[in-house]
């Protein structure tokens, strides 16, 4: 009887604990990010490719410089979104002032949202 209750203790553990283990690794599948002028950042997406949405915001001081997984820098102009495929996103900004936005990934129907 003591095994039963000491198993029955264990898998309410696991089960409680597992679920907030596994935040971090969703809560970067979007975000939002503020640079100052001159900074870059590099933001880890997950482990797989995925198409990814970046958009600079249209109070931003000015240009976006992006790079999406292995393409070709984008410059986006504030209101501006781009959607390329990757897993990181290295950001740089190219203006005077402040620049922010957001990202997120492109859920696919078999995600279940």
């Amino acid at each position: 009887m003591q095994a039963f209750f000491r198993f029955f203790v264990f898998a309410f553990v696991v089960a409680v604990i597992c679920p907030l283990v596994d935040l971090p690794a969703k809560a970067q599948e979007f975000g939002s990010f503020t640079l100052k002028p001159g900074e870059t950042r590099e933001v880890r997406i997950g482990n797989t490719y995925r198409t990814i949405r970046l958009c600079n915001d249209v109070e931003s001081a000015g240009v976006l410089d992006a790079v999406v997984g292995d393409h070709d820098l984008i410059h986006l102009s504030p209101g501006l979104c781009a959607e390329q495929s990757g897993d990181t996103i290295q950001l740089r900004n190219a203006a005077n002032g402040r620049v922010s936005g957001v990202y997120r990934r492109q859920y696919d129907f078999f995600d279940g949202f």
